[in-house]
């Protein structure tokens, strides 16, 4: 393993909460990263004919330039000793990153374990809790639309190309009981 010399990293995140009517909540969030190395000099293992180069400027790993996220949730009373109602969806997009130090696009080099799209995920949940508060039953869909996405995506020790994806969509209940 080796590691950079210099990297520069700065960024700024919003996040916005607005409480709509009583029962309906928004949030947001949106964020900016420039985060690149300094002098940086590598030999890249998948092309070691090219020799050493310096990755000054390169965009460090797993480091999207931008991210988003948009939640809505809305909260209801049921009445009597029946408890409470929660229905929320959430929406997020995770920007053009890249995998490795590296950062071949493609132009010139195939990008086999470089480049990571960006994607887009929306999970949703509904979930009943008790009045005294000490249980929670959840219905929950993460990944609703059951995006294929790359989520992670680096070149190991053997000159494989080993990806991560979003899981399939997946439905559950989860149950939640304090004593």
């Amino acid at each position: 393993m080796i590691n950079a010399a210099d990297a520069t990293s700065y960024g700024v995140e919003l996040e916005i909460q607005a409480q709509v009517t009583s029962g309906f909540r928004l949030d947001t969030s949106m964020s900016y990263l420039h985060a690149t190395y300094g002098e940086f000099i590598v030999r890249d293992v998948q092309f070691p004919l090219l020799g050493f180069q310096n990755l000054e400027g390169n965009h460090l790993p797993l480091a999207p330039e931008m991210k988003f996220n948009l939640g809505a949730q809305y909260d209801w009373e049921l009445g009597g000793n029946a408890g409470g109602l929660s229905a929320r969806a959430d929406f997020s997009w995770t920007g053009e990153q890249f995998g490795n130090a590296l950062n071949r696009d493609g132009a010139n080099l195939p990008a086999t374990g470089d480049q990571i799209p960006a994607y887009s995920n929306v999970n949703a949940r509904l979930q009943w809790t008790s009045e005294n508060e000490n249980l929670q039953v959840t219905l929950f869909a993460r990944n609703l639309f059951d995006t294929y996405a790359i989520s992670n995506s680096f070149v190991n020790g053997l000159k494989e190309v080993v990806q991560s994806n979003l899981k399939p969509r997946t439905f559950g209940l989860k149950v939640n009981l304090g004593f």
